[in-house]
């Protein structure tokens, strides 16, 4: 795999999680919103609240890994490298979260 698909791999990964967060943020919009309607202007955090962004790096580094497998068993070394770099910086923001 070249370097241009190697980076075009890791923008379409960074675009898949920065489309999740969108659709998390909206769906907490929403939710807030629904909580104003109803006059309780009292904001609970509660920890449900904070998972979602660490399920979508968890899932995400699932189903990464289960790519690089793949790519290893093809023998595709730099496509699984670029990967294992993806999982790596993904698991360090995993880290830093907590």
């Amino acid at each position: 795999m070249t370097e241009k698909e190697m980076r075009k791999l890791t923008e379409m990964i960074v675009e898949a999680l920065t489309i999740k967060q969108s659709q998390i943020d909206d769906e907490f919009i929403k939710k807030m919103s629904e909580h104003e309607k109803e006059d309780d202007f009292e904001i609970i955090f509660e920890a449900e609240e904070e998972t979602p962004q660490r399920e979508v790096y968890l899932e995400k580094i699932k189903d990464l890994q289960a790519e690089l497998l793949f790519q290893l068993s093809k023998e595709n070394y730099e496509i699984a490298d670029t990967i294992k770099n993806v999982i790596d910086e993904l698991k360090q923001r995993l880290d830093e979260e907590l």
